[in-house]
């Protein structure tokens, strides 16, 4: 661990390549396995959230940021369990929710203050980390530009995650079947990959 290294833009490129080979190979289930909810990038990825804030506990200084940080943690593995779809088995955290007249006044009143839980923790932690990442100038180190980056691949992650809806829904425009498994693959791989750095990190830190 000692002499450990971030990854570089040839270990992405690898695993892209890899993704794509298996996106185009046309086994679905194959496929399926890998992308979906039960799937072993879902199930680590949920849990690899977990260990980030485990680590951060054990590990990191005791103060208001990094309490923040670590419910921020639980709050993204609690998502990928679909918790957020606790109430009324929809997720209170859109806006179809509170527009469904088959959800009763009070679901729609405990989606509403878990909801409003979750994003005051997300931005509270976001605002916190955010502040701490700056004053302590971590850019200027290798393992500090890996949380930067993962940040940037979390938010890659969930436009992959709009793209295919977007296009059909709003421009009438239905990727071809390799095309939407790339997306697809590509989009869960990141969903798994961003706490994996962020447990390295972690740890490094």
């Amino acid at each position: 661990v000692g002499r450990a290294v971030p990854p570089t833009r040839h270990h992405d490129t690898a695993r892209s390549a890899v993704l794509v080979a298996i996106a185009w190979s046309g086994n679905e289930t194959l496929m399926h396995w890998l992308t979906s909810e039960e799937g072993p990038l879902e199930w680590l990825s949920a849990r690899a959230w977990f260990v980030i804030a485990a680590l951060l506990l054990w590990r990191g200084p005791r103060g208001a940021t990094l309490y923040a940080l670590a419910a921020l943690a639980v709050v993204f593995g609690l998502r990928e369990l679909d918790l957020h779809k606790v109430v009324a088995h929809t997720s209170f955290l859109k806006n179809a929710f509170y527009r469904d007249p088959s959800i009763s006044s009070a679901d729609k009143a405990l989606g509403g203050a878990l909801a409003f839980g979750t994003v005051g923790i997300v931005l509270t932690g976001l605002l916190l980390g955010a502040r701490a990442y700056l004053r302590r100038r971590l850019y200027r180190s290798s393992w500090g530009r890996v949380v930067l980056g993962a940040a940037v691949l979390l938010v890659l992650s969930k436009l992959l995650d709009r793209i295919p809806a977007t296009l059909s829904v709003d421009y009438g425009i239905a990727l071809e079947t390799h095309l939407k498994a790339v997306v697809s693959l590509h989009e869960e791989w990141l969903e798994c990959y961003v706490p994996l750095l962020y447990v390295a990190a972690a740890w490094r830190a």
